[in-house]
């Protein structure tokens, strides 16, 4: 998206934007994760919601960042044998995956 900015300027902006990002999610969750230690089941339960929320805020942001510097190009095959009703472990080899690939729930 950015193509015209130097490339150290796009790296230094999408560093910015990571640590920004993280400073900004980083104290919520760690509240709610220790709220959530609570003994009290539908607390638990409301807290869990939360702090997955948060993580999925947190991830799409980083998502965005990556769309914003970078220009992917994705090539996946195999998804015809998945099902939506099962759960994977995924094996990455790079660290940009899509929007809910670090949480234990993907598809």
């Amino acid at each position: 998206m950015l193509r015209w900015l130097p490339s150290p300027l796009k790296g230094i902006l999408s560093l910015l934007l990571y640590i920004l990002n993280t400073l900004f999610w980083f104290m919520p969750l760690m509240l709610l994760a220790v709220l959530k230690l609570l003994p009290i089941s539908r607390w638990q339960a409301w807290m869990s919601y939360l702090v997955d929320a948060i993580a999925v805020a947190w991830i799409s942001v980083n998502n965005l960042t990556t769309r914003i510097f970078t220009s992917i190009k994705w090539r996946i095959s195999g998804l015809e044998t998945l099902s939506r009703k099962d759960w994977y472990l995924i094996a990455r080899k790079s660290s940009i995956l899509g929007r809910y690939s670090d949480l234990a729930k993907y598809l």
